[in-house]
């Protein structure tokens, strides 16, 4: 565990990409990291946590994990730092899958390399 100036550490969990059905205003994804993936999502759909899942949400668009990195906040930071991360990690986006049909979500292609290195 390596100590950050911020006060928190870089303790490993799960970096994981939402697609929402359809947009809420100019957003079509929300990325994120947590240790527990399961509690974070039922925050997420109970309304805690993210005001872009929130605000979605409250005007009945659901959403849907479909990708997901082992890693931490800095990767996170990384993916985020990457221009149109989402779309081109997206599986939806990039027709490899759909969330309406139920079939399972692809590991898809690796990281873009500017994101992948420490």
């Amino acid at each position: 565990m390596s100590a950050r100036h911020d006060g928190q550490s870089a303790v490993g969990g799960v970096v994981y990409l939402i697609h929402l059905e359809r947009p809420y205003r100019h957003a079509r994804h929300y990325l994120g990291f947590t240790a527990d993936l399961s509690r974070r999502i039922s925050e997420h759909r109970c309304g805690a946590g993210s005001p872009l899942l929130r605000a979605a949400g409250s005007v009945g668009i659901d959403f849907e994990v479909v990708r997901t990195w082992p890693g931490d906040r800095r990767l996170e930071r990384r993916l985020h730092n990457y221009k149109n991360t989402p779309a081109r990690l997206c599986p939806v986006c990039r027709g490899e899958t759909s969330p309406a049909t139920g079939q399972p979500l692809p590991t898809g292609p690796a990281m873009p390399s500017q994101a992948a290195t420490p």
